[in-house]
């Protein structure tokens, strides 16, 4: 079975707790008959009020018991609008002063159903070295440095400083890569732990889909046989079988999934896709 991570894509602190929520109830076995699965809004946005319920100055969360076959991971994307097109939280509101952020790194707060799903970050900001220390400390399980973002050197230093700390550390690289090359990316590759290929510009939802990322995949797979790949950027049942005909297994989808109406369900077909 094809993993699917849900991307997050948010200007709100408040819209990425609600979709992370939502995320909890993403199962690949989502209804049994007569029933209809449902999320809980639990959000713990931070003010400055609730100071004195966090037990030691470490947030304490709930316990949410997740059973086999529900999401377990979310993708959130972070854009300084620099790299990208447009900025995302925590830029929007400015990463040195947003109320959630500081929570969420200081660990006054933590991001809801933190203990049962893990968060990776994609880090499309212009020089991430200097962004990669808070985002741990925001509670990253794995991170994505874009190749374009920086030089290779700098690129390399900071995939390097990922994995200092436990993090697993992934290389964003274009979808037309491939006209580049694999060996063009290869001293990087020997650091990463995987790939992720963009099927799209970085930084926006809801794009066209651009068919040279298959050609990078496939080169990719070719090359590096043993390589994670993951794919980012209007996967949908249309395009997410012509990239496990080449060999590809973990998509990251935010539009077909969030702007469906029927989420929950459409989290369980697109897991279902051979």
């Amino acid at each position: 079975m094809i993993k699917i991570i849900p991307a997050i894509l948010e200007e709100r602190y408040s819209e990425i707790e609600n979709k992370i929520n939502m995320a909890a109830s993403f199962s690949t076995d989502a209804r049994s008959e007569g029933e209809e699965a449902e999320y809980v809004d639990e959000s713990n946005t931070f003010d400055e009020e609730n100071q004195s319920d966090m037990a030691g100055g470490s947030y304490q969360g709930h316990r949410h018991d997740i059973t086999p076959g529900h999401c377990t991971l979310v993708q959130i994307d972070i854009c300084d609008g620099v790299f990208t097109p447009k900025p995302t939280w925590p830029f929007v509101s400015g990463i040195d002063t947003d109320l959630d952020f500081k929570g969420l790194i200081t660990e006054k707060m933590g991001l809801p159903h933190w203990e049962d799903i893990d968060v990776e970050i994609d880090l499309m900001c212009e020089n991430p070295l200097q962004y990669v220390e808070r985002f741990i400390r925001m509670g990253a399980s794995k991170m994505i440095v874009h190749k374009d973002s920086g030089s290779k050197e700098e690129i390399k230093e900071v995939l390097e400083l990922i994995q200092s700390f436990g993090v697993e550390a992934y290389l964003g690289v274009a979808a037309t890569q491939h006209v580049q090359g694999a060996q063009e990316i290869s001293e990087l590759l020997q650091v990463a732990n995987g790939v992720q290929v963009m099927g799209v510009t970085p930084g926006l939802q809801g794009q066209t889909f651009n068919p040279e990322s298959i050609k990078t995949a496939h080169k990719l797979r070719e090359e590096y046989p043993n390589l994670h790949i993951q794919i980012d950027g209007a996967e949908n049942e249309e395009t997410i079988p012509q990239f496990i005909d080449v060999g590809i297994d973990t998509f990251v989808v935010g539009s077909a999934l969030f702007g469906n109406e029927d989420p929950i369900g459409e989290y369980e077909f697109l897991s279902s896709l051979e």
